[in-house]
């Protein structure tokens, strides 16, 4: 085509793919999650200076509704209150700087934590694997279980997305569903393969820490094997005995595993 005549058949242009606008004070750098109930941003918060990064987390309204009646962005408002509720009993957890609605759905600005998660979405646990590393999980991560317990919650999502390692210490994010100890009246939850098995037929969750001490006793057996725990305590053994785990270790992993 002569670079003097115009094109007659133009070649469609891509649209520019835009994330659109959230809030006035934020710039939107990328898109972390989308699903039914809302997404996970990205962004620069331009109200403070210097402007700083952020985790702008999206709550649909009508999204993602539960059993319960709940929708995503009711969550996501209990989800500020936790958050609100265990920093203030020091636990390890992001800082909310902020909460709106827009186009009637609610969002929630928080910390950024510059971390990377205990596992990637496709590892089934640490190289190498080892007795070893189970026990120091243990000794970092049951510790700050039992402080969030005290403070009067079930985490019900613990699992090595949420549990961010930075130098050393463990932070803890997502909290949407996180309930009190003595809740009963509510849906069991839990991710895949932390969940404890019992659970998964239940109309509703028992008293007590049972989604938190099981996905502790998972994410232990993970790191000493580097693979998820069989269901029965006689295959579990095998393994157990090729990490020539020590017994007083082998029991407090078989504790949490017992539901």
């Amino acid at each position: 085509m002569p670079p003097w005549l115009d094109d007659p058949f133009p070649k469609r242009r891509k649209p520019r793919r835009s994330l659109g606008p959230i809030g006035r004070d934020y710039l939107v750098v990328n898109a972390k999650a989308q699903r039914g109930k809302g997404g996970v941003y990205e962004a620069i918060d331009l109200s403070v200076a210097p402007p700083r990064a952020v985790i702008i987390k999206e709550g649909r309204r009508h999204g993602e509704t539960d059993r319960d009646g709940k929708d995503a962005r009711q969550r996501l408002r209990h989800e500020g209150k936790v958050l609100r509720h265990l920093r203030h009993a020091g636990l390890p957890v992001p800082e909310v700087f902020r909460e709106f609605i827009q186009s009637e759905n609610r969002y929630l600005v928080i910390e950024m934590i510059d971390a990377r998660p205990l596992l990637t979405a496709k590892q089934l646990g640490p190289t190498p694997a080892s007795w070893r590393r189970a026990d120091k999980i243990l000794r970092q991560l049951a510790p700050l279980l039992q402080q969030l317990h005290a403070a009067g919650w079930v985490w019900r999502d613990c699992h090595p997305s949420h549990l961010l390692l930075q130098r050393g210490q463990i932070w803890l994010i997502d909290f949407e569903t996180a309930c009190r100890p003595n809740e009963r009246r509510i849906s069991p939850w839990g991710s895949a393969n932390y969940l404890p098995p019992g659970y998964r037929d239940k109309t509703y969750r028992s008293a007590g820490t049972l989604e938190d001490d099981y996905a502790l006793g998972v994410l232990a057996f993970q790191a000493m094997c580097g693979d998820l725990p069989p269901p029965t305590f006689r295959r579990r053994f095998k393994f157990y005995r090729r990490s020539h785990c020590p017994s007083h270790l082998l029991d407090r992993i078989e504790n949490l595993l017992r539901y």
